[in-house]
């Protein structure tokens, strides 16, 4: 249920939502954790972990946007297309494996993802071929965020 409550803050008035997030134990016990830490509150941690999240998401969906197409994905959306239609052949060829697809044909095969993945780059080196299991569905996709580096203490 959501409860909407206005309150002012500095001479300014603002909007606050009730929200109901399912967290993990482990997580939670994480936030409760960092709150006593920094005597505050949970709601204060997850407001602070949303808003941090929420300001390194915006610049990275504004590059995206910006982002100059590279030659690499048009290499890419053929070898998906490759997979797309050879998928129901491929899953009978090489059941639960992975397949490395370049130039649209499969290069290699193996139930090990490290494995295949090794060999591809030792035999033709660092271009841009498709990993990918045969069962998996076909426009699924994995986006990487920029890394973070943190101090270790």
């Amino acid at each position: 249920m959501n409860v909407q409550k206005r309150w002012l803050q500095g001479g300014k008035e603002l909007n606050e939502i009730r929200l109901t997030v399912h967290l993990s134990t482990d997580l939670h016990s994480r936030a409760r954790q960092i709150a006593a830490q920094r005597n505050t509150t949970l709601s204060e941690v997850m407001r602070t972990a949303l808003e941090n999240y929420l300001e390194e998401t915006e610049p990275a969906e504004a590059i995206a946007q910006e982002r100059v197409e590279n030659p690499d994905d048009e290499k890419m959306r053929r070898e998906k297309a490759f997979f797309a239609a050879q998928q129901p052949v491929l899953q009978r060829l090489y059941p639960g494996e992975f397949v490395a697809v370049h130039e649209g044909q499969v290069i290699d095969h193996d139930p090990n993802l490290a494995a295949l993945h090794r060999r591809v780059v030792s035999v033709i080196g660092a271009t841009t071929v498709l990993l990918k299991h045969v069962d998996e569905p076909v426009n699924r996709e994995f986006v990487l965020r920029r890394p973070r580096l943190e101090r270790s203490v």
